[in-house]
């Protein structure tokens, strides 16, 4: 019988016959072999992922990182500053020689068509704190983009869900210690006219179903947080920036007014120090579920709607609950 040297699977074949194995025991295990190589190059979503030789987590010392792939035909494009990798991205020929903080994001591509999603690794290099970190990975476009970043000086002042962005957080509860967890987010500038200072106030948020199960804050047995908060301290961004914190504090030991727990940490965007913000609990219903128990749809919160002066906003519960609290208003 004769063979071609390239021909994997007639050689296979071939191999199991003269070992012994039945023709129709060889046609199957071709078949789930042919299966397998079909999941694995056109449908495994896990498949199509870039093996990073390193974790994300803090390093001592520069270190080479080394990206794989086992997808037939496929090449790695990277970039080193959160982008999303494109066609016109770097194309990885060998080992990344690190020596500072970066984050690393690649993405397969095939006869020029993307395959897979991207996926990244933050490597700290030679930081130190013993505050807990926070690493926002996001797109570089959605950040500083002109016409699309939120954190563009043409933009940070809009609002609306058009300018809520997808990124993914990973936490750390000190340089010395390992990823806490790692999670997906729809983020946004928040606050008013804080909103011009360098340093910006988040609000992260997870999807629908989800929700950060971890507890933030020590000494507050809470693990389960909807939404939470990376404030710039607001108008006491210039000065101790903790004014806030400490106030609510001082009220929460000598009194039963309702407060927000507070937790300075480090924050990074895209590999960048992004210096010292107030992770802080955010009021939501999923909030007052933690503090007073009962479901989420017990509560309803109303904000003043700082554009229409007089009505409120619906950040949690109904249009019933708005109409409610004006029937009220108009009594006193």
């Amino acid at each position: 019988m004769i063979i071609k040297k390239d021909n994997k699977l007639s050689a296979s074949r071939d191999i199991f016959r003269n070992n012994g194995f039945p023709e129709i025991s060889v046609a199957i295990l071709l078949l789930f072999v042919s299966i397998y190589l079909l999941y694995t190059n056109l449908i495994s979503a896990d498949y199509r992922k870039v093996d990073f030789s390193k974790s994300s987590g803090f390093y001592q010392d520069p270190i080479e990182l080394t990206l794989h792939t086992n997808v037939i035909g496929a090449e790695i494009r990277y970039s080193t500053d959160g982008s999303e990798p494109t066609l016109q991205s770097t194309k990885y020929t060998g080992p990344l020689e690190l020596s500072e903080t970066a984050t690393v994001k690649a993405r397969l591509f095939r006869k020029e068509k993307p395959l897979g999603l991207a996926d990244h690794r933050n490597i700290f290099i030679n930081e130190h704190s013993d505050l807990a970190v926070i690493a926002l990975t996001a797109d570089a476009k959605d950040l500083w983009d002109e016409n699309e970043g939120i954190y563009n000086v043409n933009n940070y002042k809009k609002k609306g869900e058009e300018w809520h962005k997808n990124g993914i957080i990973e936490f750390y509860n000190s340089t010395d210690s390992k990823r806490s967890f790692i999670k997906d987010v729809e983020f946004r500038i928040y606050g008013g006219e804080t909103r011009r200072n360098a340093q910006k106030s988040l609000k992260l948020c997870t999807g629908s179903n989800d929700s950060i199960k971890y507890e933030l804050f020590p000494g507050y047995k809470v693990d389960k947080f909807k939404c939470v908060l990376l404030r710039n301290s607001g108008s006491d961004w210039k000065t101790t920036m903790f004014k806030d914190a400490l106030l609510q504090e001082i009220i929460r030991d000598n009194s039963q007014v309702t407060t927000q727990n507070y937790r300075p940490v480090i924050l990074f965007i895209n590999g960048k120090y992004w210096g010292i913000h107030n992770l802080r609990e955010y009021y939501n219903d999923n909030y007052l579920s933690n503090k007073y128990q009962g479901r989420r749809q017990d509560y309803a919160i109303l904000f003043p709607d700082r554009d229409d002066k007089g009505r409120v906003q619906i950040e949690a519960g109904t249009q019933k609950d708005a109409d409610d609290f004006y029937a009220l208003r108009s009594l006193v």
